[in-house]
């Protein structure tokens, strides 16, 4: 079922985002999937390094990550200053911020870049799961906000994951892989991936605009 967008309307803005927020997330996920489980092999690729490449790896993925997490939030928060309930979410962030410094400066400590990002990580994916649904909850019905998790970050997510860790699965290993498999499994990679967007996109249901 299309969407019906009229200006002016607060129900079709609440659909608008909606639908925005679906097409950046069928964008986004599949590019961080692709990062998460394919990064050993870019690396090598890049840098021409097995043991470089191996050592940056496990940090490419909570980044990427919680970076997608991150732009899948940028919909909702403005719908919520359209709205104008901008002190809830100007409260969560700070009071997340007041617990995210401390906690940074402990995972620094103790684990090094490593801890900074899933430090990262673990905020992000806190304000998508928890932050985002409670302050949404005075301008969306729970109905929404529920159509939300799922078709922005749920459904795209776990597809996504499910495809790139397949694709992982059977490429070959990225220490012991000649430059020319590297190049062949990184632009498989890139292919599945684009296809995951095009299909994700596809999914959406374009808007109707009536003014």
């Amino acid at each position: 079922t299309a969407y019906e967008i009229t200006y002016g309307d607060w129900s079709s803005d609440v659909c608008s985002s909606d639908l925005y927020s679906r097409l950046l997330a069928g964008a986004m996920w599949p590019v961080a999937a692709l990062l998460v489980f394919f990064s050993p092999h870019m690396l090598r690729l890049w840098l021409q390094d097995a043991a470089l490449a191996e050592a940056v790896a496990p940090l490419v993925a909570p980044l990427a990550l919680g970076a997608a997490m991150s732009g899948v939030l940028t919909l909702p928060n403005q719908l919520l200053m359209a709205a104008g309930k901008t002190a809830p979410l100007l409260k969560g962030y700070g009071g997340l911020f007041l617990v995210y410094v401390p906690v940074l400066a402990v995972l620094i400590g103790q684990y090094g870049s490593l801890g900074a990002g899933y430090a990262w990580l673990g905020l992000t994916t806190f304000c998508v799961l928890g932050l985002a649904p409670a302050v949404q909850a005075g301008v969306l019905s729970n109905k929404e906000i529920r159509r939300w998790l799922f078709g922005a970050v749920m459904f795209p997510l776990s597809t996504s994951l499910a495809v790139a860790w397949l694709g992982a699965s059977l490429a070959p290993d990225s220490r012991t892989a000649s430059d020319s498999e590297l190049m062949l499994t990184a632009g498989t990679a890139v292919i599945c991936t684009l296809a995951v967007v095009v299909l994700a996109i596809y999914r959406v249901p374009l808007p109707k605009v009536a003014r």
